[in-house]
């Protein structure tokens, strides 16, 4: 536990979201904490620029890569707008931990070649940790494992 008391959450379907709050909600807020839990689409976020220290995501740029049907330029593009969110509403030095199965290499070369504009030169992110295949490694416990049939990856917002 970092101190964490406040968590925003999003989901692009208004079920979806629905759903969190009837089964997170109350135990998040019994917990002594808060959560806050919006339907958002990534690539057009409501929040402030740098609202957030960090941000986790699992399968959500991937469905975003895929809401660019079969038109590779689309998706590209589709993956630009929620890098370019993602970075803004992130704090510099901010971490984005990442979840991937179906799209994971596009989602890799998306934050490497990401700009917060077209004319920017600077990247944006940085990656700190890629599973990728292998273990995850902690000198806490040893290892653990990559269980989720994805990779996981961490960019930190430079």
């Amino acid at each position: 536990d970092a101190g964490y008391r406040s968590l925003v959450c999003f989901d692009y379907a208004p079920a979806g979201a629905a759903a969190a709050r009837k089964i997170f909600g109350a135990r998040l807020r019994e917990g002594g904490g808060e959560a806050e839990i919006d339907v958002a689409d990534m690539r057009d976020l409501p929040y402030r620029a740098g609202s957030f220290d960090a941000a986790m995501e699992k399968g959500t740029l991937d469905a975003v890569y895929l809401s660019g049907g079969r038109d590779p330029e689309r998706k590209r593009e589709c993956l630009e707008m929620a890098m370019r969110e993602m970075a803004r509403v992130l704090v510099r030095g901010g971490g984005l931990f990442s979840i991937s199965a179906a799209c994971t290499e596009a989602i890799k070369l998306a934050f490497e070649q990401a700009k917060m504009s077209e004319d920017a030169q600077e990247p944006v992110w940085r990656c700190i940790r890629d599973t990728g295949e292998n273990l995850w490694i902690t000198e806490e416990e040893g290892y653990a494992s990559n269980n989720v049939d994805g990779t996981i990856m961490v960019w930190e917002k430079l």
